[in-house]
């Protein structure tokens, strides 16, 4: 105990310090008056909370908030990591042949780490790291030679994948059968000899169904994944002792989404649905993200299109305090979907000839998602979401590489703008977007109870 007031109370003077230290006097005296209020009403572990809510608040009055950043006062945001969630989910990994030759160096040996330089450090620092391993693996298979449209990825790419940080993958997607029944055992039994934790695809159908429930710092974290399109569907529906791909089904749905709901304080379900080559959500997949959020999901995660769709709040009518899910437990405000982060690892360079691309490399283009909980009161609250801009590029035929956009200041800045003015901005924090748009909201119903009168 005396060890822990020790802790808070060298961060509480390292906040004031920096504050002294990198704001101005006008800048202090706007915010402090309120900001204090709130920090002598609660306990000195939540100081940090206002204080950063303060600054939010009245971030008009702090002219550059990236340069107190800049000058230190990140020390100060990073002790919210104390109370934090973080959670990063990426978009399509499929083995093409060029990117299972870019791990093949000149002495025969094989190296995989290059293709994940650049995001190692984002996927390593966060709490959960979660992708769309669109490939199975099968030893007894050919494993180097490119057949188009069935992938099987080499054993060391899989390992690599664990080393980056991955701890987490949905098996629920359309190639997940491209290497037979076999390939699905094989692909399961590996990650689990990796004890890289997997959903949406089993040995058995139960397997397949099965919730995966992370805990981070007291929350527990649930997850399922599902899809609505199989290649070369390989389960049979009849013999539920089989391997088997979740395939989404309403009904099925429902039963498991609830009896995730009751045993999770987030739930967020993977799915594996929409057009390719389309860079907005068709009416289908906004169908079922309507049917899970009726059902308490807190956040979907999207794949299968191969280029970026919108990432979308949805707000709950009800306030924070009085939401309750179907289990009566506190949920998250609001909830999101994204309906496709794109590819994360691919060999799509070809010009997508669609009317329904944005632009014709769209395929390129990716996002690695960052949701930040926090955990308030025994009420679990989104802190911020955002993402970074992520393309695949490649300098020849041996050499894949992810160009991440912060890190990329010289070259392809033409297409990181498209790809920013597309998902709009880096960091979300929907308390402040709620509070923005809330006067609009009620002057659209007031308009609409007007029209219904």
């Amino acid at each position: 105990m005396k060890t822990k007031l020790f802790n808070i109370l060298i961060i509480n003077l390292l906040i004031f310090f920096l504050w002294g230290c990198f704001s101005t006097p006008k800048e202090r005296r706007d915010i402090k008056s309120i900001t204090l209020k709130k920090v002598v009403k609660t306990s000195t572990d939540e100081g940090a909370f206002y204080i950063i809510d303060g600054i939010r608040e009245y971030q008009n009055s702090l002219n550059s908030i990236k340069n107190l950043i800049s000058q230190g006062f990140k020390i100060f945001l990073d002790t919210k990591r104390l109370y934090t969630i973080e959670i990063v989910a990426v978009g399509d990994i499929i083995p093409h042949g060029i990117v299972k030759n870019s791990g093949k160096k000149s002495d025969g040996s094989i190296d995989f780490s290059p293709l994940f330089k650049e995001i190692v450090d984002d996927i390593k620092g966060a709490d959960i790291s979660f992708g769309n391993l669109e490939t199975p693996y099968h030893p007894e298979k050919e494993l180097w030679r490119s057949i188009p449209f069935s992938f099987n990825i080499p054993l060391e790419m899989l390992e690599e994948i664990q080393k980056t940080g991955f701890n987490i993958l949905t098996l629920a997607n359309n190639h997940m059968f491209d290497q037979g029944v076999d390939g699905v055992k094989h692909t399961i039994n590996t990650l689990n000899k990796l004890k890289i934790q997997h959903i949406g695809a089993g040995v058995t159908h139960s397997d397949a169904k099965k919730e995966v429930i992370i805990e981070k710092k007291g929350v527990k974290i649930g997850f399922i994944g599902y899809t609505t399109i199989i290649n070369n569907d390989q389960n049979n529906y009849s013999n539920t002792k089989t391997p088997y791909i979740n395939r989404y089904d309403s009904e099925s749905a429902k039963k498991e989404v609830l009896s995730l709901r009751k045993n999770s304080d987030i739930v967020i379900i993977s799915m594996h649905w929409g057009d390719e080559y389309h860079n907005f959500p068709s009416q289908a997949q906004k169908n079922i993200a309507k049917e899970l959020f009726s059902w308490g999901v807190d956040i979907i995660i999207g794949h299968h299109p191969h280029v970026l769709q919108p990432i979308v709040p949805k707000y709950r009518e009800n306030t924070l305090s009085d939401s309750k899910n179907i289990s009566n437990k506190p949920i998250i405000e609001p909830q999101i979907v994204v309906y496709s982060l794109g590819n994360f690892i691919s060999n799509q360079f070809f010009d997508v000839n669609s009317k329904h691309s944005r632009h014709k490399q769209s395929n390129r283009e990716g996002a690695i998602l960052k949701i930040t909980l926090i955990k308030k009161n025994d009420v679990i609250k989104l802190d911020s979401y955002g993402y970074i801009a992520t393309l695949g590029c490649k300098s020849d035929e041996k050499n894949y590489k992810i160009h991440i956009c912060r890190d990329d200041k010289s070259t392809k800045q033409s297409e990181f703008k498209k790809l920013r003015e597309f998902l709009g901005p880096e960091n979300v924090y929907p308390e402040a977007v709620k509070e923005y748009i809330k006067p609009f909201v009620e002057i659209f119903n007031k308009k609409k109870r007007k029209k219904l009168k």
